[in-house]
Order: structure tokens, then sequence, then C-alpha cells
């Protein structure tokens, strides 16, 4: 599982730009997808290997399931 690193809401756009595509290089590189969960245990946030196949962050509304936007 590849390090992730917490981004501050106060950094700077190009910095988050940076983590972001370093994050993605390091999943792709492993051929991970992760999924995370909110506080009820609805699955909320999926990146990585989407399930329709590419690569992305997908960040679902409050009380939605991210994986049944692919449904």
């Amino acid at each position: 599982m590849p390090q992730l690193n917490k981004l501050s809401p106060t950094a700077s756009l190009p910095y988050v730009i940076s983590q972001v595509n370093d994050a993605f290089s390091k999943i792709d590189g492993e051929n991970l997808t992760k999924v995370i969960k909110d506080t009820t245990g609805t699955p909320r946030l999926i990146f990585g290997k989407l399930p329709d196949g590419e690569y992305g962050l997908v960040i679902s509304k409050e009380g939605t399931d991210v994986l049944t936007v692919f449904d």
C-alpha cells in the first residue's frame, strides 16, 4: 500500500496537484483501488482504478454509496 500524504486546506494549488499526481502514480504502479468509508460505514470516496476501468478520484454526497454512481 503506498503511503499517501494528508493535504491541508491551506495548501497551495500547485502543491495539491503535485501530491495528487504522485499518489496516482503510486497507485497506478501498484494497480490499487482505495475505497474510504465515512463514520456511518458508507463508502464515500474511491481513489485509483474505478469500477468503469478509468483511474480517478470520486467523492459521493453524504449518505450516498460512492460505488453506486457506477451502476
